[in-house]
Formats: structure tokens, sequence, C-alpha cells
């Protein structure tokens, strides 16, 4: 997610890491659709330090060697 300002945002598809193996893969009219509204959803909850590239890349290396599976996306 990032801020709803003019120099940041989106382009093409999204993939959202889930914990374990899930992962849910959002084309890109879909993605763009939902960012701003989880943006302003989640703002209040949002922690910097979970969207690490360390954070990012131990989650994806998780999903590699464990395996993974493509789970549908839920507004909670």
């Amino acid at each position: 997610m990032v801020p709803p300002r003019p120099k940041y945002g989106h382009v093409g598809a999204e993939v959202i890491l889930k914990e374990g193996q899930d992962y849910v893969f959002l084309d890109a009219f879909v993605a763009d659709r939902l960012s701003i509204g989880d943006l302003w959803r989640s703002l209040g909850e949002v922690e910097t330090r979970d969207h690490s590239m360390e954070l990012y890349l131990s989650n994806i290396q998780g999903k590699v060697r464990g395996g993974s599976r493509q789970v549908a996306y839920m507004v909670n």
C-alpha cells in the first residue's frame, strides 16, 4: 500500500503475501480498485516495520521452499 498522493501509486498486478503458504493475486484492474479502499480501512493499523524488504524476501523464500497456495481476496 502506498499513500494516496500524486507521486506514488501501484502499477500493474499485485501479489499480497499472506501467512504460511497463502498469497493473493490481483490483476491490475482489481488491484487498482481495491488499493485505495484498503489503505483507508487500515490506516490506523499499518506498521511500517511489517513492510521491510527483509520481511518480504523471507516470506517469498518460505513460499518457494514450502510451497504456496493462491487464495481468494477477502475484505475483513
